[in-house]
């Protein structure tokens, strides 16, 4: 299986097309970026920076963590159909991972509206306590949100505002020459919520 996986993200065209630019954000800002996709209630890693800052925290690839407090897992989420969301909602368990996870549906419903406006996510102590990741949303030509890109940093020595002044244009730069590069085939599709 592992051989299979390894086998499949090599030959995936976002992973190929994605990682020269989360090799360049990671060098740029000094910390980890990866991307990922939606599968089921979970996101899964399809690409990450060789940046090793915060391994102890951040999966490798074809790793998954819970969408709904994640910062790429609710940029994910901000971007499906209604009814998808819904049935994401019914199948995903809400339970705390720290002090800071949100796990009340409806603020996190509310969270998403925000998230979908302003086109990005910062993520604070959600999953880890002094984890702060802040996420935007990777698109195709269509348009359609296939992925999202993240920078994760430590809260101890990086502020919020900091993440949005400095981390969030290096994000968005990278997002739309990504898309550019890709020419529209960076999947035809955004993946299905799927088990």
């Amino acid at each position: 299986l592992l051989t299979l996986a390894q086998a499949y993200l090599s030959s995936n065209l976002l992973a190929r097309v994605a990682n020269p630019f989360v090799q360049q954000v990671s060098a740029e800002l000094g910390e980890s970026c990866s991307v990922s996709i939606l599968h089921g209630t979970e996101i899964i890693y399809v690409v990450r920076s060789i940046n090793k800052r915060l391994s102890a925290l951040l999966g490798d690839v074809g790793a998954r963590r819970p969408a709904y407090c994640t910062s790429m897992g609710r940029v994910l989420l901000a971007h499906l159909p209604t009814r998808e969301l819904d049935a994401y909602f019914t199948a995903v368990e809400l339970k705390a991972l720290t002090p800071h996870t949100v796990t009340d549906e409806d603020e996190i419903r509310s969270q998403l509206e925000k998230i979908r406006k302003q086109d990005y996510c910062l993520s604070d102590q959600q999953t880890e306590i002094d984890l702060r990741t802040i996420a935007v949303p990777l698109r195709n030509n269509a348009g359609l949100v296939v992925a999202a890109m993240h920078v994760t940093t430590q809260a101890s020595r990086t502020t919020k505002r900091q993440m949005v002044d400095r981390f969030l244009p290096a994000l968005r730069k990278a997002a739309g020459e990504m898309r550019g590069r890709a020419k529209g085939r960076i999947m035809a599709h955004p993946p299905k919520l799927s088990s």
